[in-house]
């Protein structure tokens, strides 16, 4: 469904087309538990990389190209967190799907000009809109649940998003349950990479705030602007879910990989072995700390090299639970988090291989 231009005019991809969504045909689910994922798929961050990027279709896809408006017009939805079987955890949801077309983790609101080579990055206009849509047509509003996913660059945008939706979800309807799911987000030891590493060189947080005026979370913003706070950098602070996720005070379930295969080379760019090691020691260091601080934060983290975990994988690996032993895999997890049981942690070790890991198999 196409957002109305008229109605929605910062609702735009890339290239100016009109970004828009796909949503479930079962309407008897209307009005009553509500799941909207955010599509992920990496992004660009200047002039060169987004023209390369919008240049090539992803994937040879055409109508999966990540600059524009998608063309097909309907979507399978039945697979995954979309599927209808009974153990989905998410099977009764009405679900909504967000095509990624605005190559800035959902976040963006800067118009096009020649510094961006013409590119608009309006993704969080783009989610505001769908979200405005779906209460005027869809009776969000009266839903009983919300649930907001992402996977990849969607799972960046749940961290930038998270608490704006469900501070607006509430002010309409105050007794909703509002959850958010960020599945391979930027969960990562920051300090942690080769000295040439584009994406954690110093001020790159600053550079694409802004190069897409991004607007994080407004929780994480309140406390960053706080003078009292002395905050000295506030773009990291607020852009990296690692640092940010402290301030979100919606329902949250994180799942990472420690061996994240595109999160770790794209934010740590590994050269050798011992790098990838410290990586993950670290990354499990701030996840133990996170389980420790935060204990109401879900979690889902192997130690395989996998990105996303919710598809292909969320029935296969299994991972103990820090406190009870119990092992779980990342459905479990989902359905135990989604009912609203407390201290879900399943972290891997580091040093110990797990044997549900898809290369072992």
């Amino acid at each position: 469904m196409e957002l109305p231009s008229q109605t929605y005019p910062l609702g735009v991809c890339n290239d100016g087309t009109h970004a828009g969504y796909y949503h479930d045909t079962d309407t008897s689910k209307q009005g009553h538990k509500v799941h909207v994922n955010l599509q992920g798929g990496n992004l660009c961050d200047s002039a060169q990389d987004c023209q390369a990027r919008c240049d090539q279709n992803h994937d040879g896809d055409v109508d999966n190209h990540l600059c524009t408006a998608p063309t097909k017009e309907t979507i399978s939805m039945d697979h995954g967190m979309f599927s209808s079987s009974a153990s989905n955890p998410l099977h009764d949801y009405w679900h909504v799907h967000i095509p990624y077309c605005s190559s800035d983790t959902w976040a963006g609101t800067r118009n096009g000009s020649p510094d961006t080579a013409g590119f608009a990055f309006h993704g969080k206009h783009i989610f505001r809109n769908v979200m405005n849509h779906l209460s005027h047509h869809f009776n969000l509003f009266q839903a009983t649940h919300f649930v907001l996913s992402g996977t990849s660059a969607g799972a960046f945008g749940v961290g930038l998003n998270c608490d704006d939706v469900a501070d607006w979800l509430h002010g309409n309807n105050p007794g909703m349950d509002v959850r958010c799911i960020a599945d391979a987000p930027d969960f990562i030891p920051w300090w942690v990479h080769s000295p040439d590493c584009p994406r954690r060189q110093p001020g790159y947080q600053d550079f694409v705030n802004e190069f897409w005026h991004r607007d994080p979370d407004h929780s994480c913003q309140a406390f960053a602007n706080d003078p009292t706070n002395n905050i000295t950098d506030p773009s990291s602070l607020c852009g990296i879910l690692s640092q940010s996720y402290r301030f979100i005070s919606t329902p949250l379930l994180i799942l990472v990989s420690l061996q994240d295969t595109a999160i770790s080379r794209d934010y740590g760019c590994p050269q050798d072995d011992e790098l990838i090691m410290e990586w993950m020691v670290e990354q499990r260091g701030l996840v133990m700390q996170a389980v420790e601080e935060h204990p109401s934060i879900g979690w889902f983290v192997p130690s395989c090299p996998v990105h996303v975990i919710t598809g292909a994988h969320w029935d296969s690996i299994a991972v103990h639970d820090v406190y009870t032993g119990e092992d779980l895999t990342a459905r479990m997890v989902l359905d135990n988090w989604i009912k609203g049981e407390p201290g879900i942690h399943a972290v891997d070790q580091v040093t110990q291989v797990n044997p549900s890991c898809p290369q072992n198999n």
